[in-house]
């Protein structure tokens, strides 16, 4: 359900659409069809993930530094965190599309995923709590 309504949000219909139909699958019972079709919900929600990421790359402001100290990614992580916390989503996608466009260690890269992906899910709690791992 919040995949759905997440993907109508940004205007991404034939995900959500699929979304949809997963969800009527689980309320209907139909575990073949939820296990036919999770492949396919998980595949397009990589290529939907990816597509936002680029699209969040392509907007990054250029006076953006790629060899950012740490002092200053930690900042911009607290930054976010206090965004989510005050529910300002303007800061949250600005910041978003700042730490996006930054070289990362696979592992802080694994964790802005998560991070990325609980605010694209509106899951505001989970986002600040997978910021406070981090830092």
């Amino acid at each position: 359900h919040a995949l759905k309504g997440a993907a109508r949000s940004i205007g991404a219909e034939d995900f959500a659409d699929l979304a949809a139909a997963m969800e009527e699958h689980a309320k209907n019972e139909n575990r073949a069809a939820i296990y036919a079709r999770t492949g396919e919900l998980l595949n397009a929600l990589h290529v939907l993930v990816g597509n936002i990421r680029s699209a969040l790359a392509r907007r990054v402001p250029a006076e953006l530094p790629s060899d950012m100290p740490k002092e200053m990614r930690v900042s911009m992580l607290r930054d976010l965190r206090a965004a989510l916390s005050d529910m300002d989503i303007k800061t949250v996608n600005e910041l978003l599309l700042a730490c996006a466009a930054l070289p990362a260690a696979a592992k802080t890269e694994m964790h802005l995923t998560e991070i990325e992906q609980r605010i694209l899910m509106f899951e505001y709690d989970a986002a600040i709590e997978a910021i406070d791992a981090l830092l």
